[in-house]
């Protein structure tokens, strides 16, 4: 082999080594590549229909020309017609998981006949908002053949017409089917499965045809006004048993609920109920406007909502009912009179009672014969007095007009409501401890109560219920874990004290309360899943609180007037620290700080004359201090704005953000107190449309200063020689309050400003300069206007000078010209 073909066989060696890794790489490649081809060319399987639209929920207003059927049908392939009788607008084969975001299909102020039919409507979340299929102001739709799982409202029908819901498999929820203020729909051979409640009824429905709908672990739900005109028959079935519906009958006997799945009477008079057994659903019984019914031996077991509820009825006698296990009571009585209670026994669950006066409570006769978790009831009236030795062993506690009494040391759980009380006063309830009931304590019409030192935790309602009642304490509780609220003070509660106490966990607010001159001070308000607190009314005192972590506002307040929020830390809720609707009120010396949207939002409409002071708003997410349109004559004064994304916003008219002599401090303020007052000598813009300004803002940049920066020149050194190009700078400055820096090398014709402070000097103006000394001065001043400088000689000098070898290029040039003399010899020995 020659010597050339030597190197050429080295040479594609030497190639195929190179290439070799790319090669294998892409030949892996194409097998990717053929593989992904074979996946794709798969047909994947359809779920439950044709179009996911998973977290894109379908909204259709008619009476918005952006959301209307027209535009519906012609921008999306799910939905097909025009909207008429025979054409009509269908939605099918959709599958939507709205994961928490709303409904899955909404129709409003629609008249034109349209379907939703073989659609899978998911949604797992717990807010009342998130429904399946929700209809409002709708009319002549028709719903057929769902699967709606999960979802809060599964159907949900507002203000409705001649809708038809036929053939749907309803899962789990809230209500499976919910009608309001709906007239001539269709609720026939529907499904539903484990829904707290399967056709709830709310407010005034009638003429609505309910028939053939089977419910398997629920029933019915009424709210009685006016939801009695209603076609519902016994093909209804709960569990496989009829569910009986009567309306206006007399001398009902057992022979009427033959093997009763559910009873629904209204306005029914003169009747037995006897020997059932109703579980599993709803209601097990429920009673109407009924008088004179009697309801005995009946087992009624894990109802979602109650074994018998009975709702402005008069002498209606319960004996010997067995009743287990309900979620909110085994026995509910709500308004009426004359109701006899004995031989009941009731386990995991208790009596509700509601009396709307005082006649009604006296007329009730409950004796210690009934029992909750084999303790017996204690229904004491018109007495005054009692102490814990009333109370020994006690399942339930039941007062009405009882005065002047103690209770205290026990212990409740998996009951209804442990302790009702109905137009009593002066009652101290202390050292109780409640778990896992309905409500800790319940008190309506009640006065001068003292509830202090109690433990309320995981009930299915609120820890802690008033209604209606003035001048209450509730003090140093634990109340936490609670599916409503903490503490629900509603229907005007005046005059309460709520102090001391820690809230947390608690699933909607740590606090409601409406009314007036009240004072909520000290409380430790933790994670609640709605607002920490939400207070509204005049007079209100908030203090002292320490509010966080809380799912959507720290405090919220509406309609309140004359109130003072004092001194309250209100840090890392998800929304506003405060959210407030108030008027001639006093927001003074508070912290609220790291909260994910404003620190304070000042609400519209009117809200004027309120004073924020002295307090510390820092790092909340949006804006510190925001005042909405229709906010009037607020003084802003002596605030600290520290690190929020913007520290206020004014929208408002005519508000004050200084009292005439003193504004607020900002930490982004980039004026300047020359006269050292502690006001700065320039004013602080607000953002927001009313272009509102700190006339005074708080500003102190220090004592008076005289002495100007120091400056240190690291490099150039004096008498260093440049060429054409130019040198290289390198300063340390020593100043607290420095304003700016800048340097020349014309004596001041050109002056260059320099913000760091290495680099090189300007090569134009270098350029300029003639050979020879060149002085370079550099300049400093502070804030105070004092001027620091110092200067370098150094030499510049362009002409080029002929170079002399050095001792280094001469080794090199005689290696080389032996190394060349080397090869010449080599080449002519080979000749020879």
């Amino acid at each position: 082999m020659t010597e050339t073909h030597k190197l050429n066989f080295k040479m594609i060696i030497l190639a195929l080594l190179i290439t070799m890794p790319f090669l294998i790489g892409n030949f892996n490649n194409a097998e990717i590549m053929k593989e992904d081809l074979i996946d794709n060319t798969e047909e994947m399987p359809k779920n439950a229909g044709y179009w996911n639209l998973t977290e894109s929920p379908i909204f259709i207003d008619d009476a918005d020309t952006l959301y209307n059927w027209n535009k519906m049908a012609l921008e999306n392939d799910w939905c097909t017609g025009s909207g008429t009788w025979g054409d009509p607008y269908i939605i099918e084969n959709v599958t939507i998981d709205s994961k928490g975001t709303g409904n899955c299909i909404e129709i409003r102020n629609s008249d034109v006949p349209f379907i939703i039919r073989n659609c899978t409507l998911v949604d797992t979340s717990e807010d009342p908002t998130d429904t399946g299929i929700r209809l409002w102001n709708t009319d002549n739709g028709k719903i057929t053949n769902n699967t709606l799982s999960f979802n809060y409202y599964g159907i949900f029908i507002s203000v409705g017409e001649f809708n038809n819901c036929t053939g749907n498999t309803i899962i789990g929820g809230r209500n499976g089917i919910r009608l309001e203020w709906s007239q001539n729909n269709n609720i026939i051979a529907n499904t539903i499965n484990d829904a707290n409640s399967g056709v709830f009824l709310f407010y005034e429905n009638y003429d609505n045809n309910i028939v053939g709908n089977l419910f398997y672990n629920c029933g019915f739900l009424f709210y009685p006004l006016g939801n009695y005109l209603n076609n519902i028959d016994t093909s209804n079935l709960a569990n496989g048993k009829p569910i009986y519906y009567y309306t206006d009958k007399s001398n009902l006997k057992p022979n009427n609920f033959t093997n009763a799945g559910q009873i629904i009477l209204f306005n029914c008079n003169h009747s037995i109920i006897s020997n059932l057994n109703v579980s599993h659903c709803s209601v097990g019984i429920s009673l109407f406007f009924c008088n004179n019914i009697s309801i005995t031996y009946v087992n009624s077991s894990y109802n979602s909502a109650s074994g018998f509820d009975l709702r402005e009825c008069n002498n209606i006698t319960l004996s010997h009912n067995n009743l287990f296990h309900h979620e909110w009571y085994g026995i509910s009585i709500d308004r009426g009179k004359f109701h006899n209670l004995t031989e009941n026994t009731m386990k995991n669950c208790g009596i509700g009672i509601g009396f709307s006066t005082l006649e009604e409570g006296l007329s009730y006769k409950i004796d210690t014969s009934n029992q909750v978790n084999g303790k017996p009831v204690y229904f004491y009236t018109n007495q005054i007095g009692l102490s814990p030795v009333n109370f020994s062993n006690t399942g339930q506690i039941i007062l009405s007009n009882v005065n002047n009494s103690i209770i205290s040391d026990l212990q409740f759980s998996f009951c209804s409501t442990p302790i009702t009380l109905g137009f009593c006063n002066n009652i101290t309830i202390s050292n109780v401890n409640t778990s896992y009931c309905n409500f800790g304590i319940y008190a309506f019409k009640s006065n001068h109560n003292i509830i202090t030192g109690n433990n309320h935790m995981n009930h299915t309602g609120d820890g802690i219920l008033l209604g209606d009642s003035n001048y209450n304490t509730i003090s140093k509780s634990n109340i936490s874990g609670n599916r409503r609220n903490g503490i629900f003070a509603s229907y005007w509660c005046d005059y309460t004290v709520i102090s001391g106490n820690t809230l947390t966990n608690n699933f909607l607010e740590g606090i409601y309360i409406t009314g007036d001159h009240n004072l909520i001070s000290g409380n430790s308000i933790l994670n609640s899943g709605n607002n920490g607190l939400e207070s509204n009314g005049a007079y209100t005192k908030i203090s002292g609180n320490r509010i966080s972590n809380n799912g959507e506002n720290g405090l919220e307040t509406g309609g309140s007037m004359k109130s003072e929020i004092l001194g309250n830390n209100i840090t890392y809720n998800n929304e506003n620290g405060m959210k407030l609707g108030i008027v001639d009120s006093t927001i003074s010396g508070n912290r609220i700080s790291n909260n994910g949207e404003n620190g304070i939002y000042l609400m519209g409409g009117g809200r004027e004359n309120n004073t924020f002071t002295n307090n510390i708003i820092h790092y909340n997410g949006k804006i510190g201090l925001e005042l909405s349109e229709n906010t009037n004559i607020n003084n802003i004064f002596n605030n600290e704005f520290i690190g929020n994304l913007i520290h206020a916003g004014d929208n408002g008219t005519i508000n004050n953000w200084d009292n005439g002599s003193i504004g607020n401090s900002w930490d982004d303020y980039i004026g300047v107190d020359l006269n050292d007052d502690g006001i700065g000598d320039s004013p602080y813009l607000i953002d927001g449309s009313a272009g509102s300004i700190d006339n005074f803002p708080i500003f102190d940049d220090g004592p008076d200063d005289f002495s100007p920066p120091i400056i240190t020149i690291n490099d150039p050194v004096n008498g260093e020689l440049f060429g054409a190009s130019p040198p290289d700078y390198d300063i340390d400055i020593t100043e607290n309050n420095l304003d700016s820096v800048w340097y020349t090398m014309d004596g001041g014709v050109n002056n260059i400003t320099i913000t760091e402070y290495t680099g090189s000097v300007d090569e134009s103006i270098w350029n300029t300069l003639p050979d020879g000394q060149v002085t370079i001065i550099f300049y400093a001043n502070d804030n105070a206007g004092n001027i620091g400088t110092n200067n370098v000689i150094i030499n510049k000098n362009t002409t080029t000078q002929p170079s002399i070898p050095g001792p280094n290029s001469i080794l090199i040039m005689l290696v080389l010209v032996l190394g060349i003399l080397g090869l010449v010899w080599r080449s002519k020995h080979r000749l020879k």
